[in-house]
């Protein structure tokens, strides 16, 4: 089950990895596991700094003194949380699985201000499935980042309640392309 150390390592991961000469923009990643009647997602977003930055931090601040409230913070956290999620489909052997968040965090590294800072988001998923996972059922994900870059996925499997998560496959998902796994029992 992911946890928070677990979001922020992958979210140290993705800015270090945006630091290290990954172009500008979206930097997305799901950590997902399966479980017999649930999924669980966590979903990290790395925004680099730039105009879009910018443009989100004004959008948020409602009282324009260039400066993030924690009304205004919040408020931001809900649009970044928004943009992160509105591409993700899930799917179990043709059965949707609806995207439902749990909980979400934002990281604005210290800059509350109205500027081109970068953030980062790190956001945790729980979601129903319809039906048991047999064996041979076969999980789609689809999703894309809000700049139509492509987005890193990691797909576990939980085979008992009370046992560790197997890799069952990882990948890039390219918009328009999904990422498909075959799950076991």
């Amino acid at each position: 089950m992911p946890t928070w150390s677990r979001a922020l390592a992958l979210l140290a991961t993705l800015v270090a990895g945006a630091v290290l000469g990954h172009p500008r923009g979206f930097h997305k990643k799901i950590v997902l596991t399966a479980h017999l009647t649930s999924l669980e997602a966590l979903v990290v977003m790395d925004v680099d700094g730039a105009e879009r930055t910018l443009g989100l931090r004004a959008a948020a601040d409602a009282d324009g003194d260039q400066k993030l409230s924690s009304v205004e913070l919040a408020a931001l956290r809900k649009r970044v949380v928004a943009l992160a999620t509105q591409s993700l489909k899930l799917s179990i052997s043709g059965a949707k699985v609806p995207v439902e968040v749990k909980e979400a965090k934002l990281n604005v590294h210290g800059d509350f201000g109205v500027t081109e800072a970068g953030f980062s988001v790190a956001i945790y998923l729980v979601m129903k499935h319809p039906h048991p996972v047999t064996p041979g059922m076969t999980l789609v994900v689809e999703d894309q980042a809000p700049d139509l870059s492509e987005v890193r996925v990691e797909v576990f499997q939980a085979t008992a309640p009370d046992a560790g998560a197997e890799p069952m496959a990882s990948g890039d998902v390219k918009p328009g392309g999904p990422l498909k796994v075959r799950l076991g029992a």
